[in-house]
């Protein structure tokens, strides 16, 4: 059964926004894709954003890319939809008090905020190499993608 031109069951793509420098952008549409047929995630490299995708804002749990990623909600334009926020573990210890301050000031500017485990792996070898050689890494991969499937079917999308 086709729907608007698309298969049945299925879900746009997400077009996965850095807030940041070295927030994880790459590393989690790395992720988003492992053993998909087609893309389920791009990284956003400027110019208009698809209007068919959804959107998510990807930070790391640091307070300085915290508190970047409020600075570029707080200017993010009306007209575009409000993204889903992908904040990606710096570390295996916990959130700074300042990132959870942070966090809890900006939740509200978006439509859902999924928090994305430390792997050391994804430290120690390329996101690729993670996902062949580590069931941690490929467990990971699959629990980011059934999280983001999880969001009501209007999560990020454009009014």
């Amino acid at each position: 059964m086709r729907k608007n031109g698309k298969q049945a069951g299925t879900s746009p793509p997400w077009t996965l926004v850095g807030a940041h420098g070295g927030a994880g952008t790459s590393t989690l549409v790395t992720l988003l894709n492992h053993q998909a047929s087609a893309p389920r995630a791009v990284e956003y490299t400027g110019g208009t954003l698809p209007v068919d995708h959804r959107v998510a804002v990807v930070t790391s749990s640091t307070a300085t890319g915290t508190q970047r990623t409020a600075q570029m909600l707080a200017g993010w334009p009306r007209e575009l939809p409000r993204p889903v926020l992908l904040v990606r573990a710096a570390d295996p210890f916990g959130l700074p008090p300042m990132s959870r301050y942070q966090l809890k000031a900006i939740s509200t500017e978006v439509d859902a905020v999924i928090r994305v485990p430390y792997l050391f792996v994804l430290r120690q070898l390329d996101v690729s190499a993670a996902l062949t050689s580590s069931s941690r890494a490929a467990r990971l991969a699959q629990l980011l993608r059934r999280r983001m499937r999880a969001l009501p079917a209007d999560a990020g999308r454009r009014p």
